[in-house]
């Protein structure tokens, strides 16, 4: 295309990903935080490419703060990457290569607490949570779960059907929640969190309408 532009190749330089904080974001994947390539000369230490990132944002120098993403025990963390001790590395003894996004975040004071960890602990529990649309009579038909919320797992099954219920424009007496299907398991303890169930991103609850039984109740069908 005629309109398309190319960036030129250069040997002596790389490329990394940077992603400035923003406030609101709804999710970290790349589509949603839109980082930018910076390039440095490829034998240049991490002073340099913090120098790039501070004209780039029009942040001071001193306020410029550089994380990384990893992974322990199944958890993302966030490093921070540029302190006095790391400015004169090079990049490949710092473990950060070619490619890598790198999130950018502003700072006066560099003992305050990482934003960038914030974000990655609530991301890491952001749940889809599907659901069926409640049926006055059921039917043989498997059911299929056409809506979904987004919620932090850490919250609790109550506020799970608060908001199921918003969407769905119901009260919360007139349904119940069942864990494993149609013929699943009704949820009565509300109290219990969404990952105390075993729930995990992507899990799907069965919504059925009828008075919710609680702890100790039983429900008999005649």
């Amino acid at each position: 295309r005629d309109d398309q532009q190319f960036e030129e190749y250069d040997a002596d330089k790389i490329f990394f990903k940077v992603a400035l904080y923003r406030e609101n974001l709804s999710d970290l994947s790349e589509d949603t935080l839109k980082p930018e390539k910076v390039f440095v000369h490829k034998d240049a230490t991490l002073k340099s490419l913090v120098e790039t990132v501070a004209r780039k944002y029009n942040i001071p120098f001193e306020e410029v703060r550089l994380v990384k993403k990893t992974q322990v025990s199944g958890f993302p963390h966030a490093d921070l990457i540029n302190y006095a001790e790391t400015l004169d590395q090079k990049f490949y003894d710092l473990k950060v290569y070619e490619g890598s996004l790198i999130y950018v975040e502003r700072a006066a004071n560099q003992n305050a607490p990482l934003i960038w960890k914030e974000e990655f602990d609530r991301d890491a529990y952001n749940y889809k949570i599907k659901f069926n649309t409640p049926k006055l009579e059921m039917t043989e038909a498997p059911p299929d779960y056409p809506h979904h919320v987004m919620i932090d797992a850490r919250k609790t099954l109550g506020d799970l059907k608060k908001e199921i219920c918003k969407v769905l424009k119901i009260d919360e007496g007139e349904i119940l929640l069942r864990k494993g299907g149609r013929m699943g398991t009704e949820i009565k303890d509300l109290r219990q969190t969404i990952t105390g169930i075993n729930f995990v991103n992507g899990s799907s609850v069965f919504v059925e309408f009828g008075k919710p039984t609680v702890l100790g109740e039983m429900r008999i069908y005649v």
